[in-house]
């Protein structure tokens, strides 16, 4: 399933283009979501910008991804999600970053 064409609209403010935020989510479903996305789409170049980290939680070690991007492009990357793996998008989390 492509995610051509799949874009929400919404209306892009300053804020949105200038602020930057931290997304992060399990390797597994960043590796869904690429997958499902064409290299031409926008989607794909954020995704791109991943650093896959260790991640400790408890007794269970897990990597995950996090991308830094603006604010509207982590709601491209979260409705992507939401549209063609709506578990991952419950599971993502989305930091502000620090200057």
């Amino acid at each position: 399933m492509a995610c051509e064409g799949l874009h929400s609209p919404f209306q892009l403010n300053y804020r949105q283009a200038t602020v930057k935020t931290l997304v992060e989510m399990l390797l597994d479903d960043y590796n869904a979501l690429l997958s499902k996305c064409p290299v031409t789409d926008r989607e794909y170049v954020i995704l791109k910008n991943g650093l896959i980290t260790p991640y400790s939680d408890g007794n269970d070690s897990t990597q995950t991804v996090v991308v830094l991007c603006a604010e509207a492009d982590a709601k491209l990357v979260y409705d992507l999600a939401r549209r063609i793996r709506p578990h991952a998008a419950q599971r993502m989390r989305q930091y502000p970053a620090g200057d």
